[in-house]
């Protein structure tokens, strides 16, 4: 408690004595009396630390302080700074007895730089909020990497919450006595005692802001890697040898953390080497590879080099791993995550040079430049780690036993679509399973109802259905929330039940799902679940979800009547396009955003001739343009009977687009001369991005693929399809 006595009166001297000065006037400080505090404070506590008594602090000694849960408060923060200035004298050979006397010590206390540490430290200590998890937790804005070197794990963690931010929260578990079980999702289990102001100190920023819930993913992590090391070595690693930032703080292998997170394998994308043969190629490489990684909420982290030698953009560094939050395939730009949760603006135009505009360690990076960035793509596969990979035909037996023995339910999910594939009935009569149909966690119980319902059992489907309806009182389950709720448990597992009807595809869900499509407890999975399942009879009830008053409901409406190929949404689609909310998860794409992807991808191709797709939507918009007034566009030059024609997929964006949002377009396609030639589909993307560039409303997505040539004319590149002209 003397500690704390002390630190109070340098607190107080640093503050000065009380005055009515004006705002700008600074109070004198007592420099020499706040000195001599500092003295008193680490005399004391070095006497308390020399465990031994041989009048000097060697790293044991300090690491046991570290790791007590006594030493608090500005002792934790002095603790830390011990510890740090032992390490930096041992790295810079300046200490080759690696201890600090007392004399050394007090050294310290001299230096007005360690004060202002320990003052800082100390503050911080008292603002942070020991709470598990806040109400909002976890997410990305409150997400700060602090002074260990443990990038390639919160870059993967930063990940994991953007996606699945509930994962997160079922994976912790908190005990009464302040100590915590943490479950990972390749089924590793670890215990990890409550943590020391010192350790909260050393791992992520903690604040008023948010829970603890990160520096405890770090110290579960920290413990893995210390039971593998003494697995390794056959030696016990004691509390006083080692703190928990030795384990994870000098840099690791994130391809383990996904695998560790997911229990998914992982692979990795040679982009560099791509990049280095064949740009082009390249990026049509990742472009698709990323497009599916993001629309499949696959974990994937990449990194920089080591190499000082290569620039950089600013506000990027050296040796860091970041995370793959997305990507926006219409402006081919990928968004990333830096897990110091910084913020950066760039002096001069955005790039590879002067890097990116960040916020709360989010940007957005054009595709080009992401590849010649960033090395180490890797990212999470749907290839299950669970299973010993040595154990390729697991038995239905040893499947059962994971399933009983699976503690987070996601995971339990994906061995029971294991046990499914196997498609052997006789697991239908497991007393594991059977007994699981009434177990009184409904997420369990849904589990066991899914191999049922799979493998032909009707039990299985009214197991399900049940959960739907049952909103009688239940113990506390797996903590789909935190904390803990009645309401909050009920919407959880009405909700998994919902999606477990999209999961097994049985058409006998619909009439059960389609009246869930007004209830707001559940109606945000109920449209992707009617997709999945690809019954048409939907189709009017999704259609009608149009005019929800949720934007974040219509949008996934639309994602659904996409799956269900519902080309009769069309016209109601077309009315959408300028709705401009937007909805609340994934990219935050807006409603008119959903609905242009939507009509592109619903619109049957057109064709001037049969097998001449493209031309004849292309030449008929602009037929109605030439009829408004505007008779230079067709054709283009009239010896040759040329006409302006595109790909398919363009064809479709622009035939799509209202009168008056595409005059804008081809306002700026017959007076603007681009500044390259189109020879190929990529360029003439460009021209069509740059080309709709600031018009409302108008969609600047994927031109997939094309056959013909190219031409110039005295306005601009034209793309037509020879074949369709007979002539070149």
């Amino acid at each position: 408690m003397r500690g704390y006595a002390i630190l109070a009166i340098i607190l107080l001297l640093m503050a000065g004595p009380y005055s009515h000065a004006g705002e700008n006037d600074k109070p004198p400080v007592n420099q020499g009396a706040k000195t001599e505090a500092f003295h008193q404070l680490f005399s004391s506590l070095f006497n308390q630390w020399d465990i031994n008594h041989d009048g000097a602090l060697d790293l044991t000694e300090i690491d046991t302080a570290i790791n007590d849960p006594s030493v608090q408060g500005n002792e934790s923060a002095i603790a830390v700074v011990f510890r740090r200035h032992l390490l930096r004298d041992q790295r810079d050979k300046t200490n080759e007895i690696n201890e600090l006397s007392l004399a050394e010590v007090l050294s310290l206390a001299d230096d007005p730089q360690v004060q202002r540490a320990i003052s800082g430290d100390a503050r911080h200590i008292q603002s942070i909020n020991h709470s598990l998890f806040l109400p909002e937790d976890p997410n990305l804005v409150s997400f700060h990497q602090g002074s260990m070197g443990d990038c390639y794990f919160l870059a993967v963690a930063g990940a994991l919450v953007y996606y699945q931010p509930q994962m997160v929260r079922a994976m912790i578990k908190p005990e009464a006595d302040g100590s915590f079980e943490v479950r990972f999702g390749n089924g590793k289990n670890v215990a990890v005692g409550p943590l020391t102001d010192a350790e909260l100190i050393l791992g992520a920023t903690e604040g008023r802001s948010h829970g603890i819930w990160l520096s405890v993913l770090e110290k579960a992590f920290a413990e893995l890697q210390k039971q593998n090391k003494e697995r390794k070595t056959g030696q016990e690693i004691g509390a006083d040898q080692a703190v928990f930032s030795d384990f994870i703080g000098r840099g690791g292998n994130y391809r383990s953390v996904i695998v560790l997170f997911t229990g998914h394998h992982t692979a990795a994308a040679p982009m560099g080497r791509w990049f280095k043969q064949d740009p082009q190629d390249a990026a049509e490489k990742m472009d698709g590879l990323l497009t599916k990684i993001s629309s499949e909420h696959r974990l994937a982290v990449v990194a920089t080099s080591h190499d000082k030698s290569k620039i950089l953009p600013k506000g990027i560094p050296h040796g860091h791993a970041l995370a793959v939050l997305g990507y926006n395939a219409a402006a081919r730009t990928v968004v990333m995550f830096n897990p110091w949760g910084n913020t950066f603006r760039p002096r001069g135009p955005a790039g590879l040079v002067n890097g990116y505009p960040t916020r709360q360690g989010i940007f957005d990076v054009p595709l080009t430049d992401f590849m010649q960035t960033f090395s180490g793509f890797t990212y999470e596969t749907d290839k299950p780690a669970l299973v010993d990979d040595n154990q390729v035909n697991p038995s239905p037996a040893k499947l059962i036993e994971q399933f009983k023995n699976s503690q987070i339910f996601w995971q339990q999910f994906e061995i029971a679509e294991k046990i499914v594939a196997l498609h052997d009935t006789n697991v239908l009569q497991s007393p594991v399973l059977t007994d699981d149909l009434t177990n009184e966690d409904r997420h369990v119980r849904g589990n066991a109802a899914l191999i049922f319902a799979a493998l032909g059992d009707n039990r299985g489907f009214d197991v399900i259905e049940n959960i739907l309806n049952d909103r009688s009182s239940r113990p506390e389950g797996q903590g789909d929330g935190y904390p803990w709720t009645l309401q909050g448990q009920i919407a959880a597992d009405r909700y998994d039940a919902a999606h477990l009807f999209g999961d097994l595809k049985n058409p006998r869900a619909v009439p059960v799902l389609i009246p869930l499509l007004q209830d707001d407890e559940v109606n945000y999975i109920v449209p992707w679940s009617l997709g999945a399942i690809g019954d048409k009879r939907a189709i009017p009830a999704l259609i009608e979800a149009l005019d929800d008053k949720a934007p974040s409901i219509r949008v996934l409406a639309i994602y659904a009547l996409e799956m269900l190929d519902a080309v009769q949404a069309l016209p109601r689609l077309r009315e959408l396009l300028n709705d401009h909310q937007r909805s609340n998860f994934g990219d935050l794409v807006t409603v008119a955003d959903a609905a242009h992807e939507a009509i592109i991808k619903l619109t049957p191709p057109a064709s001037a001739n049969p097998g001449k797709p493209g031309a004849a939507a292309w030449q008929t918009t602009l037929r109605v343009e030439a009829t408004n007034g505007d008779p230079s566009l067709v054709p283009c030059f009239a010896g040759f009977r040329m006409f302006y024609t595109v790909p398919a997929p363009a064809a479709a964006i622009l035939e799509s687009q209202p009168h008056a949002q595409l005059e804008p377009f081809l306002g700026k396609l017959r007076t603007q001369l681009p500044p390259w030639g189109a020879s190929t589909v990529g360029e003439w993307m460009d021209i069509v991005r740059h080309g709709l560039r600031g018009t409302p409303g108008v969609i600047t997505n994927t031109i997939t693929a094309a056959n013909g040539i190219v031409c110039s004319t005295q306005l601009m590149p034209v793309y037509y399809y020879s074949e369709s002209l007979g002539t070149n």
